[in-house]
């Protein structure tokens, strides 16, 4: 479908709060599979949590009173320009 409109496909890969959380198991095997699959369809990935969230000192803070739910405002507005930045390179 994208190749018809001429479009670009990207598959934006985020991780909720969970992920950050020390309370929580370490278990990447969704995402490994993910990545599989998008290297043999060729879609590229836009990976939020290698390139934003593990940049942070406190991955949580990007999260309102680092809890469960939305981004705050400044995890949106880096979530954001990580996309166009990625974007932009292609």
């Amino acid at each position: 479908l994208a190749k018809e409109n001429k479009s670009n496909l990207y598959f934006v890969f985020l991780y909720g709060e969970y992920k950050y959380n020390e309370n929580f198991p370490n278990n990447d095997k969704s995402y490994k599979k993910i990545k599989e699959i998008l290297e043999k369809l060729n879609i590229p990935l836009i990976n939020i949590h290698e390139n934003v969230f593990l940049k942070q000192e406190n991955p949580l803070f990007l999260f309102p009173f680092q809890q469960p739910g939305h981004y705050t405002i400044e995890g949106y507005q880096k979530v954001a320009n990580e996309i166009h930045r990625f974007v932009n390179q292609k």
